[in-house]
């Protein structure tokens, strides 16, 4: 309990930090001005979730390929492979779609439920799990969050002006 409460102090005092010294900055690195944009918000949480879910994702699978399978490091990122594949035909997929349609927030709902879903298979895996199991899973979860990472930046960029496009889209990434 007691390096919860000081990890909670610690993320309290740093973000109170961050913001009094974004408010006196003459050109704040991330204006706090973009907050009150509920759009963007929304975004942010979902990036901060999405790079949660994925960074904890990879290293869950590399882990339980090498404790399971018996896989060397080089092995178990290699067969993290069928996410890198699921990621890369929806991210390609959607924004061809996107930009022959114009909307993408259907994307974006699809694609949290898709990797919620996932994540939560993801949990049942076992010891006794065939690796093809594994692999339907992280293709489909790469699926879901292809279709939502790039479409994040795409829903920022659209909520601002030309001036802050930049800092804007970077904060995508600094979320995630």
């Amino acid at each position: 309990v007691g390096l919860r409460v000081i990890m909670a102090v610690i993320v309290v005092v740093s973000m109170s930090l961050f913001v009094w010294f974004e408010r006196k900055a003459e050109q704040p690195v991330l204006p706090l001005r973009f907050f009150k944009n509920h759009n963007y918000r929304m975004v942010m949480v979902v990036a901060t979730l999405f790079g949660a879910g994925f960074m904890g994702s990879i290293l869950y699978l590399t882990q339980f390929n090498q404790q399971v399978f018996g896989a060397s490091p080089t092995t178990s990122g290699l067969m993290l492979l069928p996410m890198v594949g699921g990621l890369m035909v929806a991210s390609i997929g959607s924004g061809q779609v996107i930009s022959r349609i114009g909307r993408y927030k259907i994307f974006m709902q699809v694609g949290i439920v898709i990797a919620t879903v996932m994540v939560a298979l993801l949990a049942m895996l076992t010891p006794e799990s065939p690796y093809w199991h594994e692999a339907v899973i992280m293709t489909f979860l790469g699926f879901g969050l292809g279709l939502v990472m790039p479409v994040m930046n795409l829903a920022v960029q659209n909520e601002f002006e030309q001036k802050d496009l930049g800092v804007a889209t970077s904060s995508v990434q600094l979320f995630r």
